[in-house]
Parts: structure tokens; sequence; C-alpha cells
């Protein structure tokens, strides 16, 4: 894949993310930056990575790396750094650390009240925990992960790439949006299997107009890897392989009684869609590559 970066002129109605606390115009960005005792106003200037885009795979590891060795240097209290620091903040980079013991995020750039939150509570927009995957996956190495997320300058959701490196007992991570491909191999298949629940209401028709029959609607999985679908609702229900009414056996479970479950593996790659033989109208898509 040909990866392009492209630069744009800043003009007067351009419009800036402030740290995710609301979005302000290039005067009251200049504003803002002069007023931070680290830049000297007279030679306030937009530097290439203020008016890039998206920054680079190699941006992204070198502010990790930066943050890691502000970590080492000062302890704890680089966090409001990352918080909160011009040197954090570049292009539409910024820093997240949570501890990899119980998942409690200590420091977020983007939007401050994640802070004391569980980033397992974190979810994209399929449903699937950020914080877990990151945790299946990150290592002291580093590890590059993808999601769904929303970029907070456009509000819109985009395919994220971020660099995590597991260091002293926390999670560093930092990443960008769309236009980043960074250079690594195949995906990592998932340590455990992708959940998807059967919720409470589900047998109401109606769910399907909303895409919340099961949650998420649709996932996406590697082959190889496995979905688990835990029923927490009070009704019986079935994973049945094909389109309502017309199973195809590829995949059956059979009912589902309240609180439990079926785990099925695929090996092949394809879409499978599926339905409930008890509640037709519910239904669901497996995407697998």
């Amino acid at each position: 894949m040909i990866v392009a970066l492209f630069f744009v002129e800043i003009l007067p109605n351009t419009q800036f993310d402030l740290n995710g606390n609301g979005i302000i115009s290039l005067s009251e960005y200049v504003e803002h930056i002069m007023e931070k005792d680290t830049v000297k106003q007279t030679a306030l200037t937009l530097s290439s990575e203020e008016l890039q885009i998206h920054a680079s795979p190699d941006e992204i590891k070198a502010m990790v790396s930066e943050a890691i060795a502000l970590y080492d240097e000062i302890g704890t209290d680089s966090f409001e750094s990352f918080n909160s620091s011009p040197d954090f903040h570049k292009s539409d980079l910024y820093m997240f650390v949570f501890r990899d013991s119980d998942s409690i995020m200590v420091s977020h750039g983007a939007n401050i009240d994640l802070i004391g939150e569980s980033v397992d509570k974190i979810l994209d927009i399929y449903g699937e925990s950020i914080g877990k995957m990151i945790h299946d996956k990150a290592t002291k190495e580093g590890a590059w992960i993808e999601y769904l997320w929303e970029d907070p300058v456009d509000k819109e959701t985009h395919p994220k790439i971020v660099w995590v490196v597991k260091h002293d007992g926390y999670i560093f991570g930092t990443g960008s949006y769309s236009d980043v491909e960074p250079q690594v191999g195949t995906l990592e298949k998932r340590a455990t299997p992708f959940e998807i629940i059967i919720p409470v209401g589900s047998p109401l028709e109606g769910c399907e107009n909303l895409n919340t029959c099961y949650v998420p609607f649709q996932a996406e999985i590697l082959v190889g890897e496995s979905i688990i679908w835990n029923n927490v609702d009070s009704e019986s229900h079935t994973i049945t392989s094909g389109f309502s009414d017309t199973p195809d056996g590829i995949f059956d479970s059979g009912m589902i009684m309240a609180s439990e479950s079926f785990e099925f593996a695929f090996t092949n790659s394809g879409e499978y869609d599926y339905y409930c033989t008890v509640h037709p109208w519910m239904t669901g898509k497996i995407m697998v590559s």
C-alpha cells in the first residue's frame, strides 16, 4: 500500500482541538501557544508537525519513547505533562497511559475525564473493549494495534493505529488516524475469543432496526480466531449460521439458556450471517479475514 501524507495551508478559519477540551480558532490557538512559558512569544512559528494532517509511524513511536524517557526521569509527575504539554500534543498525537494491573487510566491528553476510569469500559464502535485489546497485545518491546475511534478534531470515526509499550507497570501509547499504515507484518491473533453479547430485551421485535439484537451486530476477526456469544438475556436463544429461517449448516449452537454461552472457531475467511431460530428477526454478521 502506498501511504501519502498531505500538507495544507492553514487558513484563518481553521479550527484546532485544544487537548480534547473544545475546538478553537487559529488566532486562539496561537494565543494559547504563546501563553505557554515553554515557548517564547518572539520565536513562535507553526512547525511541520502542527501543519501535518496525520503523524507518521516513526513520529508515533518517537512520542511514546519520549514519554517513557520523561517518566523515567521524573516519575508520575510526567503524567500531567502528557495531559497538557505541547511537547505531547503534535499533529493528531496525544499520549494515554494506564496501569497494567487494574486498567485504570492515569493520563489522557485528549480527554481528562477518562482519568480514573477503567479502559476496559472504553469500547470501539463494534462494542469491543479497547483496553482489553491493548492488554492482550502490548509488550515491553512495543506493538501496533488498530481499532476504530472518533477523531477529536472532526468528530468522525476513523481507523486509528496506535503504538503501545509496557513499562514499569504502565502501558504507554499514542496513535494517529486513517492515513497511517505502520510497516508491520500480519496482525497478531487475539489471545482470547471475541465476545458478543445477547442483550436483555433482544427477543422484542425492533432490535433489528438498530442492529442491537446482538452486540456488536458485526464482528471482524482473523482466520483461526473464535467468537463467544454470552447470553445475558432471560430468554433462550440460538446462534445459527445462515439467514432467517434458512440455516446453512456451518454452525449451530442449539439452545443457549440464560447465562450460558456458545463458542465457535472460524477456520476459513469470508462473511458469515447468523440468526436466532427462536426469534428470527435477531441477526448478526461475522467478517473473517
